[in-house]
Formats: C-alpha cells, sequence, structure tokens
C-alpha cells in the first residue's frame, strides 16, 4: 500500500512535525546576536592570548562613552590619560605597547574572561568564553587593551563551554 502525500490527512501534520523538530537542531550559546560580534574566518589555534596585564574592562561608569567611541569603528587608539580613565585606574605600561580601546561580546561575564590573540597581520580577536548549560543573550563589553602592534581588523567572539576546562598536567 502506498500513500498519496496529496491526499493522506496524516501527511502533512508529520510533515511539519518534522520540519519543526529540524529547526530545534541549532544549538547555539546565544538568544541574540550583538552588532559587535564579529568572528574570525577561522579560529586562531597557533596564536597565544597576549597577556601580562595588557586587557582591562571599562569601567561601568565609562561604558555609553566607550560605546560612543566604538560605534563606527572596532577599535580607537587611546592616549595613556583616556586608557587610564576607562580602566578606572593608572595603568601599568607595557614598553613599546599603546593602548586602544576595543569592543568585546560575552555571554556569562562571572564565568569567563577575555583574551586577546594576535592573529597576524595587525588583525586581533576578542574573545570570551565562559561556562554555562543554556543559552543567554550576547552582550558588548568595551575593553582598553595594550598592543605592541597597531591593529589593521579586530574581531570580536564568544563560547560557552557547558564543562570546566581540563586541568593542565
Amino acid at each position: 500500500m502506498t500513500i498519496n502525500p496529496r491526499r493522506s490527512p496524516i501527511c502533512l501534520p508529520w510533515c511539519l512535525l518534522l520540519f519543526t523538530l529540524a529547526g530545534c537542531g541549532d544549538h547555539r550559546a546565544w538568544t541574540s546576536t550583538d552588532p559587535w560580534f564579529h568572528p574570525p574566518v577561522a579560529e586562531p589555534h597557533d596564536s597565544e592570548p597576549i597577556g601580562g596585564g595588557r586587557i582591562d574592562n571599562v569601567v561601568p561608569d565609562k561604558e555609553l562613552e566607550a560605546e560612543e567611541m566604538l560605534a563606527a569603528a572596532p577599535f580607537v587608539e587611546l592616549t595613556p590619560q583616556q586608557a587610564d580613565a576607562f580602566a578606572g585606574y593608572p595603568l601599568i605600561p607595557h614598553p613599546g605597547a599603546r593602548p586602544y580601546l576595543m569592543r568585546g561580546v560575552y555571554l556569562r561575564r562571572r564565568t569567563g574572561v577575555f583574551q586577546v590573540y594576535s592573529l597576524g597581520r595587525g588583525d586581533y580577536l576578542v574573545y570570551h568564553e565562559c561556562l554555562g548549560s543554556a543559552p543567554a543573550a550576547m552582550k558588548r563589553q568595551a575593553l582598553v587593551v595594550q598592543l605592541d602592534k597597531p591593529p589593521r581588523r579586530v574581531f570580536a567572539f564568544c563560547r560557552m563551554t557547558d564543562q570546566a576546562p581540563a586541568a593542565a598536567d
């Protein structure tokens, strides 16, 4: 016996159910995407994060001003005085480095940390990975980052992991 899909009253509901279930297969960690989200073409497998106290969150009372400065571009060079004001304290200058205001995005601030990777050729990735078990709304965070070389392009990416990262041996 064959079922003619045009004549079977049961076919349409089953097809709708299958299409609905197929649409539920999107397992993104975010419920909404912020316009600052700008992932790189490939993940930085060979890159080392920029460390040594070179990354600071913009303090809450300066966030609006920082967002206005980053409205047209993903990074802006700062004076040392501006960098101190955005960080909320006097930054320790790194020899040969200049401060930049950069865009970042995150899902859960308290269970993660920002890292900045140099991708080469003046490209940088502002990356936030957090822990969590349910999708969250993506949020933005402006950062003060001291860089040895001026940026050409800045990417902003975030990710959520269901478990704690494995301990290093």
